[in-house]
C-alpha cells in the first residue's frame, strides 16, 4: 500500500476512528493529486491492481470528475490514452474470475459512458 491508497482509506474513515487532523491531511493530499495532469493515468492504473474497493471507487469518481471538468482542455493524446486504458481494463477484467470480472466491467462501462457522453457534447454542442 502506498501513500495514495493510505490517504484514500483514511479519507473514507469507515470506522470513524481516524484522527481529524490526519483525515484532513489525507483529504488535502487526495485533492492535490486530483489537480495533477497525470491523475487519470494514475487512477486507471490503480483500478487495475488495488485490493481496496474504496480506492477503486475514489479512482472512478476522480476520473469522472476530471473528464467532466477538463475533457475539453485535454490534448488528443491524453484522450487517446484514457480510451486505451479503458480497453486494457476491460481485457484485464475478462481474465479474472467471473464475479470480479462483472464488477470491474461494470465500473469500466461507467468510464466509457462518461467519455462517450463528453465526446458527443463537445463535438456537437
Amino acid at each position: 500500500m502506498d501513500d495514495l491508497e493510505t490517504a484514500i482509506l483514511i479519507s473514507f474513515d469507515e470506522c470513524g476512528t481516524a484522527d481529524p487532523v490526519l483525515k484532513s491531511q489525507a483529504l488535502a493530499y487526495c485533492q492535490q493529486l486530483k489537480e495533477t495532469s497525470s491523475i487519470c493515468s494514475l487512477c486507471m492504473e490503480r483500478i487495475s491492481y488495488t485490493e481496496f474497493v474504496q480506492v477503486q471507487f475514489w479512482c472512478l469518481q476522480t476520473i469522472d470528475e476530471v473528464l467532466r471538468l477538463r475533457y475539453s482542455s485535454m490534448n488528443p493524446n491524453e484522450k487517446l490514452n484514457i480510451r486505451k486504458s479503458v480497453e486494457v481494463l476491460l481485457l484485464d477484467a475478462k481474465v479474472q474470475n467471473l464475479e470480479e470480472s462483472y464488477a470491474k466491467i461494470a465500473n469500466v462501462e461507467q468510464v466509457i459512458m462518461a467519455v462517450n457522453a463528453l465526446s458527443k457534447v463537445l463535438l456537437h454542442p
